[in-house]
């Protein structure tokens, strides 16, 4: 001060000084590197962080250190679940809990709405020890919940044991999983993909389920004539007529036109729609129709049926006028 003037410059020197050593003492206790701004000779005081070799959040020292890195120097990997808070174990009380949905208040999925899976469905991709197969299942369906129970199984979860379990309205289901020498012993969650009223697919996995039979046959009524292509006896092959006739569930199926193993006017199977399991009639040229064996039968459509290698068209008469 030079009489009663002002010296701004040694003001500022002062000043100067003091904040200096304040800034010092800050350094020492939090670990933050501080600068000074001259600012029309006043000093503010501000954090200063650069892109050093920091890139994890232990070596962070302060929450704001740590948006510094991600916002400007790109360290995506402090922000782990890509919410854009970093190092939550620093910043966790700016991270705000998701809101639980109540039990009981989540809405249909769209496209599950008006869907029936009742029926028989032919699963491609079963896995147990290595070795892939094709099995069958029962699909029950009571409003959203659905169950799957194996016809045919294998060793990891053999027939007659739930395959899965859920509900259409969250497509959320549990499977159930085993191994050859622990059968039907686990589960594991999952969900379906509802491709359309007939085919089946598993997020995640390359395994899908086709129907190959409605609910007790709500698809048509199998009654009728049918070719059968494939029928064998001895080293030969046949196309030979049978005529089914189906009261609810039940079917047989007797043979028009047959063969030495098995003659016309023979049974050629019955069975229950809603298992698929029918029991065909065999036999060889000196001991006709003497023999049944256990089989498969699935409907592809109202007009096409196959098992025991055999495949049966409906025999659609031509209208006459």
């Amino acid at each position: 001060m030079v009489g009663n003037k002002l010296n701004l410059p040694t003001l500022h020197s002062l000043f100067k000084n003091k904040i200096e050593i304040l800034l010092m003492k800050l350094k020492f206790l939090s670990g933050v590197v501080l600068s000074t701004t001259l600012i029309v000779g006043i000093n503010v005081t501000q954090a200063s962080f650069s892109c050093d070799d920091k890139r994890y959040c232990k070596e962070m020292v302060s929450c704001d250190e740590a948006y510094y890195h991600l916002q400007h120097c790109g360290r995506k990997s402090l922000d782990r679940d890509k919410d854009g808070i970093p190092c939550e174990s620093i910043c966790v009380a700016q991270k705000k809990p998701k809101a639980k949905k109540p039990k009981g208040d989540q809405k249909p999925v769209p496209e599950a709405k008006g869907f029936d899976l009742s029926g028989i469905w032919l699963g491609d991709g079963y896995k147990c020890d290595g070795n892939v197969s094709q099995q069958r299942i029962k699909i029950e369906q009571k409003g959203y919940a659905i169950v799957g129970t194996k016809i045919t199984g294998d060793a990891c979860v053999p027939a007659d044991y739930r395959t899965f379990s859920g509900r259409l309205d969250t497509l959320n289901v549990t499977w159930t999983t085993g191994y050859a020498n622990r059968p039907a012993c686990c589960k594991m969650t999952g969900q379906l993909t509802l491709l359309d009223n007939n085919r089946i697919g598993v997020n995640g996995f390359q395994f899908k389920f086709a129907r190959i039979a409605s609910k007790a046959t709500e698809d048509g009524d199998l009654s009728g004539t049918w070719l059968g292509e494939g029928y064998q006896c001895g080293w030969q092959v046949f196309q030979e007529e049978v005529e089914i006739k189906q009261q609810g569930n039940a079917i047989v199926a007797t043979k028009i036109t047959g063969d030495a193993c098995v003659p016309a006017g023979y049974r050629s199977f019955s069975g229950a729609l809603d298992t698929a399991h029918i029991t065909w009639t065999t036999g060889d040229p000196n001991n006709p129709a003497c023999c049944q064996e256990k089989g498969i039968l699935s409907i592809i459509d109202e007009n096409t049926l196959k098992g025991g290698g055999i495949t049966f068209k409906r025999d659609i008469k031509p209208d006459r006028f």
